[in-house]
């Protein structure tokens, strides 16, 4: 509580999988949730998956907590997580992971007005 006190935000990692469980959601001071890959990476093409990622989405939403996808990795995962609620997506679609130093450069690109393409399009947090 005194971490929450100094404005610290808690997020659960790799939500629907290992000990990632409701049991967390229930009892800690959780902000956000971040749905872990193996269901974005099957929510174009298996309607169990992505039953199951609208589900989390509301579950989020009726908490009053932020939903980040993560491993976003084709236009059609993008579209199709959008289409779902999602606001916050991160993945190799957007990205890889890179040194401070690189992804500074990289934002000064002019291929980052990608980013905020999407950002508009979809309405995404940052």
């Amino acid at each position: 509580s005194r971490l929450l006190g100094l404005g610290a935000r808690i997020a659960l990692d790799d939500f629907g999988t290992g000990h990632s469980s409701l049991t967390h959601v229930q009892r800690l001071p959780l902000h956000r949730i971040k749905i872990d890959r193996s269901f974005v990476a099957e929510v174009t093409s298996d309607p169990t998956s992505r039953a199951i990622v609208k589900t989390m989405v509301d579950l989020c939403r009726n908490l009053g907590m932020s939903c980040v996808f993560e491993g976003i990795e084709t236009e059609a995962q993008l579209e199709a997580l959008a289409g779902l609620g999602g606001t916050i997506m991160q993945g190799y679609l957007f990205g890889r992971p890179m040194m401070p130093e690189l992804a500074l450069a990289h934002a000064e690109q002019s291929d980052a007005g990608w980013v905020h393409e999407h950002h508009q399009r979809f309405g995404a947090a940052s």
